[in-house]
């Protein structure tokens, strides 16, 4: 495999990317849209967007956006070679530091280190939200429905499924009047 196969690109691409997912998928977005969409041009904001929305919507795991973009990128093979590597680096990594885990828990700087993994995944769950939010908000309508649906989730108690059925309505009617 040559240097500029995009195998090759996304394997190693999603593989490193995959190491530093702490605390889920969702840390590393803006990390891949950065790859996918501004390094390698493989897909438009848009087009990572959706797939994005769609994996959100899909039950199972949030590594499916990923899946998907790989399909998106270069079929069965793409999908094949992201999942791959996107999977087998931080499942790795878990074991050893699993391992690690147990071994160093009474070490002195253990209950500092595991005090910060907290503040940092929520650092970089935000740095992703703010990400896909700069690649789906293309107008002033799509901002309003960000906002609003980032207050109502942040201030609220209801199911934040409301969220899905007023941003589609809003969306909708917004496109019926030509809104962007």
């Amino acid at each position: 495999m040559s240097e500029d196969s995009p195998f090759l690109r996304m394997a190693i691409g999603f593989g490193g990317l995959s190491l530093f997912s702490v605390g889920g998928a969702l840390s590393i977005l803006s990390d891949v849209h950065k790859l996918v969409v501004d390094q390698y041009h493989w897909m438009s904001d848009a087009d990572f967007v959706r797939i994005f929305a769609i994996a959100q919507i899909a039950p199972g795991p949030n590594m499916l956006s990923f899946s998907m973009m790989g399909w998106r990128i270069a079929g069965l093979a793409g999908l094949l070679v992201v999942t791959l590597s996107a999977v087998a680096p931080p499942t790795l990594l878990a074991f050893f530091v699993g391992r690690g885990f147990e071994r160093f828990s009474h070490a002195p700087w253990f209950p500092a280190v595991k005090l910060g993994l907290g503040p940092l995944v929520v650092g970089l769950y935000t740095a992703s939200g703010v990400v896909a939010a700069q690649a789906a908000d293309d107008g002033v309508v799509a901002v309003l429905i960000t906002v609003g649906v980032a207050a109502y989730v942040t201030f609220s108690r209801r199911n934040p499924m409301w969220c899905l059925l007023a941003g589609a309505i809003c969306g909708g009617l917004a496109a019926s009047v030509g809104w962007h």
